[in-house]
């Protein structure tokens, strides 16, 4: 049976992570601390906090951990 077709996937893992935990795996995996005030602006209404993840995962998109996936896109923008 054929996958249906839709204009629209997520890369979805999950589990859901905070900025502050990517961010941290960024820092980790590049090799450098990022300059990041947190808290430096006050929320507003409309912020989203809760990201949207239940659709449909991408099909034949890999499956990596986020350690993985930050790594492979830090060594492919470096080329």
């Amino acid at each position: 049976m054929a996958a249906e077709r839709t204009d629209e996937y997520f890369l979805v893992s999950g589990r859901k992570f905070t900025l502050r935990e990517l961010l941290a795996v960024i820092d980790e995996e590049g090799g450098r601390t990022l300059n990041i005030s947190w808290d430096a602006r006050s929320y507003n209404q409309g912020d989203i906090m809760d990201p949207y993840t239940d659709g449909p995962a991408l099909p034949g998109w890999p499956k990596v951990t986020l350690e993985e996936g930050v790594r492979d896109l830090l060594q492919h923008s470096r080329r």
